[in-house]
């Protein structure tokens, strides 16, 4: 029985991601002893365990039935908030824009103007639902933290061999971390959309196959997601593109820190703000995304300041409230930046833009958006990172934990949308219900849902894909003292060139 008792302890802390949860097992259990009615009080007690331990945090943690602790607070933690923010706004955009496309999509006071004077379409309003600014935000996220512990290694004069194992080591893990959930979700849309096909959104696989047919082209569907080069809208799950981007990111912020690892700090920055700036030249607004984070970060560990005097005069002769009015214009001119409209720079101050808009950028309404976008969540995080009290207010629980559970939330977020999401809003329709009254209904009804799935999602799969990363990369590696440049090699003994002639002549 003791057995029992420790696998399901097992199970409840080490899979789902909780520590155990204290209880009363009685002696006789414990000792060996059998007793009926502690047999049948210990089986109560464990169902009751394992229903909280599949429960989500935020109904566990307080109610005081969770020992799971968030990660501490840390100078970056807000980082993570951040990233939770963006996976809701992105949720925001998806919905909303599917319901409300034709007005959102348009800037206040845009042609026709008596359908265009809604108080969401005003700039800064627009950064709740856009979707666009935040995925470049995604990128100048990930390019600031994979960049983070290796430029900080290169400060602190670490050793090279440190420096390179690090960046080995994440370079193996990382397309594991990221398209090992991605395989998951592949799955789990296959078989919902072929057994419950009530939806058939536009870019979904139909359903006239066999199933083998259907799980075929999932597995292309999914191949193909998982290629560094992709560029296309994967089928039944087209916002996981973005995949691909960060993975290509990945790489390149990887290459950049060995690139940079003998640089000196104002050489890094003169090096990083060159290449994101013929990144933007020749089109590439993704990669520029990567190395402006980068970039953010090395500035994070040597400030200007530390290569110019001049920057530290100017400092320390501004007040603090000085400081922090630049930062916060600064950080309202980010917003501006990342609500640009979908439809195009219509009004102002949009339309003033578009000569400081690069030619490469100026063909469609989505190149104008990836490119302000990308300005704008470079000089949002730049701003972020000089106001203490919004990186206060985003490394609270709330938002700690919508981080931690960012990534299974951003991916099942379609899927859930278009199958228990919309079919409810159909249904209340149906039922006579108010067409604004359905749509909140439904759209508060579906994020209460996505938030237990993508807690669940995140423990069952995410974890464990950063543990699977993390095993195979253990055991794929050399042991210590296995280096061969530690080894001694031995060598045959040297034979003189005349003796092989003579052989190859007497043969």
């Amino acid at each position: 029985m003791s057995q029992i008792s420790q696998l399901v302890d097992y199970l409840l802390t080490r899979r789902f991601g909780y520590h155990s949860i204290a209880s009363d097992t009685p002696d006789g259990v414990l000792s060996g002893k059998h007793h009926p009615v502690d047999r049948g009080c210990v089986h109560s007690k464990l169902h009751f365990q394992w229903l909280w331990s599949v429960l989500p945090y935020f109904l566990t943690a307080p109610l005081g039935k969770s020992n799971r602790k968030l990660p501490k607070v840390s100078s970056t933690s807000y980082l993570n908030g951040l990233r939770g923010v963006a996976c809701l706004i992105v949720y925001n955009y998806h919905i909303m824009g599917d319901f409300f496309g034709d007005v959102i999509f348009h800037a206040f006071g845009a042609e026709p103007a008596a359908q265009n004077l809604i108080f969401v379409q005003f700039p800064i309003i627009r950064v709740l639902y856009a979707g666009t600014a935040m995925v470049c935000l995604f990128f100048v996220l990930s390019g600031f933290v994979l960049s983070y512990s290796p430029l900080q290694k290169i400060d602190s004069n670490g050793s090279s061999n440190n420096l390179l194992a690090s960046l080995s080591g994440a370079l193996l893990r990382r397309g594991i971390r990221l398209f090992v959930p991605m395989v998951g979700l592949a799955i789990t849309t296959c078989l919902v959309t072929y057994f419950f096909p009530a939806s058939s959104p536009p870019h979904w696989l139909p359903h006239n196959m066999t199933f083998f047919g259907y799980v075929g082209h999932y597995i292309e569907i999914t191949l193909g997601a998982m290629s560094p080069w992709a560029s296309g809208l994967p089928l039944s799950f087209e916002h996981c593109w973005t995949l691909a981007f960060e993975y290509r990111g990945s790489l390149i912020v990887y290459l950049c820190c060995v690139a940079a690892s003998k640089l000196t700090t104002l050489m890094r920055k003169s090096g990083l703000l060159w290449v994101t700036f013929m990144s933007l030249f020749y089109g590439k607004w993704d990669i520029a995304t990567f190395t402006s984070g980068m970039l953010l970060a090395e500035l994070h560990h040597c400030p200007l300041s530390h290569d110019f005097r001049i920057f530290s005069r100017i400092s320390s002769r501004c007040s603090s409230s000085t400081k922090f009015a630049l930062v916060t214009l600064l950080l309202l001119f980010s917003l501006v930046c990342c609500s640009w409209p979908q439809a195009g720079p219509e009004t102002e101050p949009f339309r003033s833009a578009v000569v400081l808009t690069p030619v490469v950028f100026r063909n469609t309404p989505e190149d104008f958006m990836v490119y302000w976008g990308s300005f704008g969540a470079f000089t949002l995080l730049a701003a972020l990172e000089n106001l203490t009290s919004v990186q206060w207010l985003l490394s609270t629980t709330p938002f700690l934990y919508l981080g931690e559970i960012s990534f299974s939330f951003y991916l099942l977020h379609w899927l859930m949308y278009h199958v228990p999401g919309k079919q409810l809003y159909i249904y209340l329709r149906i039922h006579g219900w108010n067409e604004l009254i359905s749509f909140w209904a439904f759209y508060t009804s579906t994020l209460v849902m996505l938030v237990i799935a993508a807690d669940l999602y995140w423990r069952a799969v995410d974890v464990n894909s950063v543990r699977l990363s993390k095993y195979l990369v253990d055991r794929l590696g050399r042991k210590d003292g296995s280096d061969p440049a530690t080894q001694t090699i031995s060598r045959a003994p040297s034979v003189p060139v005349e003796d092989i002639r003579n052989q190859v002549e007497n043969v």
